[in-house]
């Protein structure tokens, strides 16, 4: 005799009238599949019987303490550096104003292409060092948690 499954004994434990004539009839007449069927409703009052699961602790704030804030440095971000570029251009019109014939004479003899050039590599080079270090600092920063 082939015996019923554990999920079709299950099912016949919850929804009796949803479970089809075979299996009714087949633990009727099976010892053997209606021991399970009353092991499987004992289990299942036990566990009805059960207190509800509860924490001492508050989960929720712990939790949510752990979870990434918001960042609202983006804007901070922004005008800093609108402020450094403020700055170095105020640097370079105040260079300009001071020491404009002292460049020009400077300059004079050299080529405009090869004074653009240099003038162009400068810009670049403190540029990419400006940006490097920005990064490396953000790096610490979130090493240590601050952002």
């Amino acid at each position: 005799m082939k015996h019923l499954t554990d999920s079709q004994i299950q099912q016949f434990v919850f929804e009796p009238a949803a479970s089809d004539n075979a299996c009714s009839t087949h633990i009727e007449q099976c010892a053997i599949c209606r021991s399970k069927v009353g092991e499987y409703q004992m289990l299942f009052a036990e566990i009805e019987k059960l207190p509800a699961d509860s924490f001492d602790v508050n989960l929720e704030a712990i939790i949510m303490k752990q979870l990434p804030q918001p960042s609202i440095h983006k804007k901070e971000d922004k005008m800093l550096w609108y402020g450094i570029a403020a700055v170095c251009f105020l640097f370079v019109i105040s260079v300009f104003l001071f020491f404009g014939k002292e460049l020009a004479v400077l300059f004079g003899g050299v080529e405009w292409l090869t004074t653009a050039l240099i003038g162009t590599a400068a810009i670049c080079l403190l540029a990419f060092l400006a940006f490097d270090m920005y990064r490396a600092y953000r790096v610490k920063l979130k090493a240590f948690n601050f952002e």
